[in-house]
């Protein structure tokens, strides 16, 4: 267990660092998408999952308990910093990959309805309670959300192949294609890693048969289950989000060999 709190730990402190400097950067530019993945990185991947370990560790003690109407409070927060955080990732991956394609505007606009919607209604029929199943609109949210990290893998890897085909006649940089590479990486475990809580759900009510009711003595195979496999995907997200923005010397060599015995031609530049 102390493994997977110190991946938790790492992915905040990695969220803070790279929200504060995709801030610092967009300061520096009129317009751009940095500030939207900025917004991703502070509303969500820090404040929404920072809430959200909050109320779920408070499961495990009963000294640390919360109070309901605080943890209601607390979910209507998280759930509020991740919608906003979801409509970050869409209009991030739309700015910066299909930035003329009115599919995609449109593709953000029904992304952001949707939480907006979804928020909305948990909030008027007080779904924001710790229970299995919280009710359609939180699963809606839930494939909202994974659905904005789907479309940014996508976007990447499209990017990332099409380097390569660049790079086999001498155009390109192998460090710049690893980056798409890399954030390919990081979308793909993120949105694995959204998709976990629905996966611990509903095995926890195939096992139970109780969609209601979370009773810890039950659960608990399956949260010790589920802390190891997202403890591995949360230390991929780590890894790969590390060497998109901050790059080790060991790395960049790494992809200039790579790229060497690939058979790059030695005029293509290797340093990104």
């Amino acid at each position: 267990m102390w493994i997977s709190a110190l991946v938790t730990i790492l992915n905040l402190a990695l969220a803070a660092a790279v929200g504060l400097r995709l801030l610092a950067r967009a300061g520096q530019r009129e317009s751009g998408p940095e500030r939207w993945l900025a917004g991703y990185f502070l509303c969500g991947a820090l404040l929404g999952s920072g809430i959200n370990i909050a109320v779920y560790s408070s499961l495990g003690e009963g000294g640390l308990a919360l109070d309901p109407t605080l943890t209601t409070r607390l979910l209507m927060l998280s759930t509020f910093a991740n919608g906003f955080a979801g409509s970050c990732i869409y209009v991030f991956t739309w700015r910066t990959f299909r930035p003329d394609e009115a599919w995609a505007a449109s593709l953000v606009w029904i992304g952001a309805c949707l939480f907006a919607t979804t928020w909305l209604f948990q909030a008027a029929t007080g779904e924001f309670v710790i229970r299995v199943f919280p009710g359609p609109a939180y699963w809606l949210e839930r494939l909202t959300f994974t659905g904005a990290f789907a479309w940014a893998a996508a976007e990447s890897l499209h990017y990332y192949r099409a380097l390569g085909r660049r790079l086999r006649i001498g155009l390109g940089e192998p460090g710049l294609q690893s980056r798409f590479g890399l954030w390919a990486l990081w979308a793909s475990a993120t949105g694995a890693l959204a998709l976990s809580d629905l996966a611990a759900r509903t095995a926890y009510y195939w096992k139970t048969g109780e969609a209601t009711v979370l009773q810890v003595e039950q659960a608990m195979p399956i949260i010790v289950a589920t802390v190891a496999v997202t403890a591995v995907i949360g230390s991929v997200a780590a890894a790969s989000l590390w060497l998109t923005f901050f790059p080790t010397r060991r790395y960049l060599r790494w992809v200039e060999a790579r790229a060497i015995r690939a058979g790059v031609p030695r005029s293509t530049p290797l340093r990104p």
